[in-house]
């Protein structure tokens, strides 16, 4: 890298049910899930953000909205496992769902991601 050039922040999506992430239907939090992934953003945005800093991006994605078009591989997935919330997609690579998805593997994958980079 040249001197002067910043390296681009590693790219990680969690899509869950986020009503205010561009789902107009549904803000009122009482269909599709509820409340199921509303502390995302205060908690695992959050955290991901003051653990890494400015060297990650995190965005929101509603996967009840048509933002989730754009990503054809979570709409695979969800086809493939069923609505096994949240979905962590790091680089454009899906590296977990579910209930696998706890904010130390989504640690460990970045951490990983990062190594290889």
């Amino acid at each position: 890298m040249e001197r002067g050039q910043q390296k681009a922040k590693m790219d990680v999506k969690l899509f869950g049910y986020y009503p205010e992430a561009h789902c107009l239907t549904c803000q009122s939090f009482q269909t599709c899930g509820g409340q199921s992934h509303l502390e995302d953003e205060d908690n695992v945005k959050k955290y991901l953000l003051d653990k890494y800093g400015d060297s990650i991006q995190v965005s929101l994605v509603n996967v009840f909205s048509e933002d989730v078009m754009g990503f054809p591989e979570v709409t695979a997935s969800i086809k493939k496992n069923g609505l096994m919330l949240p979905i962590v997609m790091i680089e454009g690579r899906i590296v977990l769902f579910g209930h696998k998805a706890t904010n130390e593997a989504i640690c460990e994958a970045i951490d990983s991601a990062m190594a290889g980079a």
